[in-house]
């Protein structure tokens, strides 16, 4: 009897997907943005659909901001916040440029800038949440091409 209630709970958990991978449905702009000579540092949202039945606790994330190839900053979550279950929600991020990312960023970049070809921004990277006490992390992944 045992091995028939194993072999059915097994099948039957398998056959569960408990989780569904989070969209991330577009990045809104940047907003408090505070730009110098050492940097640029700033707030950017993303909106996410968490289409699981049970909400995320984001609590952490390692996320780059790319110009081409070329690093030009990273993001932190100012806290945790919380992606409600079957909903979007929007993940409120610090952007902060690389010392020196500008400058190298102009030097690289200028000729396309001036030629009128778009230069691509990327940001990529994980978020790292709980959910039921277990730890989860899903990618982030967003491009946009930029203009003069």
């Amino acid at each position: 009897m045992n091995r028939y209630l194993t072999l059915f709970l097994v099948v039957f958990l398998s056959s569960c997907q408990w989780w569904q991978d989070i969209e991330v449905l577009r990045v809104e702009g940047l907003s408090d943005v505070a730009l110098s000579l050492d940097g640029m540092e700033g707030e950017v949202q993303v909106v996410l659909r968490n289409p699981n039945g049970f909400d995320i606790q984001a609590h952490g994330v390692d996320v780059a901001i790319y110009a081409g190839e070329d690093r030009i900053g990273s993001v932190s979550l100012p806290g945790r916040q919380v992606l409600s279950a079957r909903s979007e929600s929007t993940l409120i991020l610090n952007l902060q440029s690389d010392p020196g990312a500008l400058k190298s960023l102009l030097q690289n970049q200028l000729l396309q800038f001036i030629g009128g070809s778009p230069v691509e921004i990327r940001a990529e990277g994980t978020v790292r949440g709980r959910a039921f006490g277990l730890n989860v992390t899903f990618p982030i992944e967003s491009s946009e091409e930029i203009k003069l």
